[in-house]
C-alpha cells in the first residue's frame, strides 16, 4: 500500500489540473490501476482480487490524490472494480488487455479528441528516436523545423508546440523557470537517473572525507548540502558524456524544485542533531521524503514555492 501512495502523491504533484466537466476524475491527469502477477495466486485469484481493491478503497479514502483515480465519483471500491486492470505476467490475456485498451481510449478521450497540426505527429516520432536524454530550445526548434513546422523558434506557436508535447507527457519543458525555459528532456529515463544521482546519491561510494558525512545526512537525515549535490551532479554530467547540454546547479536545484522534491533552508537552522555538520555551506536544502519522523517542523522555516505560478506539494509518511 505505502507504493500505491508513494507513485499517487508523485503524480499528484508533478501534475493535478482541473478535469473540468469530466465525469471520470476531478483532477488530470487520470490514473488507471493496474496489478500484475495475477497469476501468482492460483485459485485464490478472484478472492484475493476482491481483497485487493477493497484494501486500496479504504487506504485511499479521504486522500485528495485519490480523486486522479479513473471513476472514483462513482466511489473508490466501484472505481477499482471497473477500472483496476489484473494482468498474468505468465500468460497472455487478450480479454484483460482489450480491457486495459478500451479504459485507456475511454479515460484519454478528452485530450485525444481535441485537434492539433498533423505535423505534431512527425515531430512526436522524431522525439522518441532522439539518443540524447535533454536538448535545447534549439535543438528542440530544429527538429520540428526539418519535420514541417515552420514557424520562428520562440513565437507562440513554437512555444504551443512545446506545451502540447510537455501536457502529453512526450517532453518536460518548464518554460516559466528562466534557468531551466532554454532546456526540453525528453527521456524518462535521463530523468530518473538524474534524480537517482541529485537524491538518493545511487552511484555514490564512500572514499571518506566531507562527502561520506554529506552522503550519511542525506539518506538517513534529509538534509541535502549544495557542495555534495555539485559533486552527484558532476559525476551526473560526466557519466552522460553530454557536454554540450551538461546541466548547470542552478539548473538542477530549479528542476528538482519544479517536483517539490527539495527546498532551500538556511544553514543556521537547528537541525535537531549536534550531528549535523554543515560549516562553510553556502546551501542547504531539505528533501521532504526523506526526513526523518518528528522532523516536518523544518518545513516551516524552509522557503515557501511561489503558488501563484504552481503549487507544489511536500508530503510526509503520517498525512
Amino acid at each position: 500500500s505505502q507504493n500505491i501512495h508513494f507513485w499517487m502523491k508523485m503524480v499528484h504533484s508533478v501534475c493535478h489540473e482541473p478535469g473540468g466537466d469530466s465525469d471520470k476524475s476531478s483532477l488530470l491527469p487520470v490514473i488507471l490501476p493496474v496489478a500484475t502477477h495475477l497469476d501468482l495466486l492460483g485459485d485464490a485469484a478472484e478472492e484475493t482480487k476482491e481483497q485487493i481493491i477493497q484494501t486500496v478503497a479504504k487506504e485511499l479514502e479521504g486522500k485528495l490524490y485519490a480523486q486522479h483515480l479513473a471513476g472514483h465519483k462513482e466511489g473508490l471500491m466501484n472505481a477499482l472494480r471497473k477500472y483496476c486492470i489484473f494482468l498474468s505476467n505468465k500468460d497472455r490475456d487478450p480479454v484483460a488487455i482489450g480491457q486495459l485498451q478500451d479504459a485507456v481510449v475511454e479515460v484519454s478521450s478528452p485530450v485525444l479528441s481535441k485537434e492539433h497540426p498533423l505535423v505534431y505527429l512527425k515531430i512526436e516520432s522524431a522525439l522518441l528516436n532522439i539518443k540524447k536524454g535533454v536538448i535545447t530550445t534549439k535543438e528542440f526548434h530544429s527538429i520540428a523545423f526539418s519535420c514541417g513546422f515552420l514557424s520562428v523558434i520562440n513565437s507562440d506557436e513554437f512555444l504551443d508546440a512545446l506545451k502540447h508535447f510537455h501536457d502529453r507527457g512526450v517532453v518536460l519543458h518548464f518554460a516559466s523557470t528562466d534557468s531551466l525555459k532554454e532546456l526540453v528532456i525528453v527521456s524518462p529515463h535521463w530523468l530518473a537517473k538524474f534524480l537517482s544521482y541529485a537524491l538518493i546519491a545511487h552511484p555514490y561510494q564512500r572514499i571518506g572525507g566531507h562527502h561520506d558525512h554529506a552522503f550519511e545526512i542525506l539518506t538517513q537525515r534529509g538534509i541535502l548540502l549544495g557542495s555534495f549535490l555539485a559533486y552527484m551532479l558532476g559525476l551526473f554530467n560526466q557519466s552522460e558524456q553530454v557536454l554540450d547540454c551538461a546541466v548547470e546547479l542552478n539548473q538542477a536545484v530549479d528542476l528538482l524544485k519544479e517536483f517539490g522534491f527539495v527546498a532551500q533552508i538556511s544553514p543556521k537552522t537547528n537541525f535537531l542533531s549536534s550531528e549535523v555538520q554543515i560549516a562553510d555551506e553556502k546551501e542547504v536544502y531539505i528533501v521532504p521524503s526523506l526526513l526523518p519522523e518528528g522532523a516536518p517542523s523544518l518545513m516551516q522555516t524552509a522557503e515557501k514555492p511561489d503558488c501563484s505560478t504552481r503549487v507544489v506539494h511536500f508530503y510526509f509518511p503520517d498525512h
